[in-house]
């Protein structure tokens, strides 16, 4: 399955509108590429503001399958997203063990820092997140 197919599965076992998902593909046209608002407000011929709309509506409606879009405040939660998405297209590639309430960053963890994503964190979610990069590294 290429990515726009996968993304097109994701938007619509997430109920995503019409709209909402003509805006995930266009803000995600390959795994490791995405538009600015600006631009995807342009490629789409909408505002940007109607742009931040959908997106902050396709965040919620993502949330219930990944937490941290709930926990993560401002500019970050697209990045949020992308990386959550990315490691569910790849899960049997990247070889994860990991369980769904605690899956987002393990193929951003593996590809970049290792420590990068612990930054800001604290208690219970700190622990969690220190849980999986043990178990990511031991798979490695």
């Amino acid at each position: 399955m290429n990515w726009l197919d996968f993304l097109g599965e994701e938007a619509g076992k997430r109920g995503l509108s019409p709209e909402q998902k003509e805006t995930l593909l266009a803000a995600l046209p390959q795994e490791d590429a995405q538009i600015n608002h600006r631009e995807l407000a342009s490629d789409l011929s909408i505002s940007e503001a109607t742009v931040k709309s959908r997106l902050a509506n396709i965040y919620k409606k993502f949330q219930v399958s990944c937490p941290e879009l709930v926990q993560h405040q401002g500019a970050g939660k697209f990045e949020i997203l992308r990386t959550y998405l990315k490691m569910n297209y790849y899960p049997a590639e990247q070889n994860l063990a990991v369980t769904n309430s605690v899956n987002l960053s393990a193929y951003s963890m593996i590809n970049a820092s290792n420590f990068n994503f612990l930054q800001g964190t604290k208690g219970k979610e700190l622990i969690s997140k220190m849980k999986l990069l043990l178990e990511v590294l031991a798979i490695k």
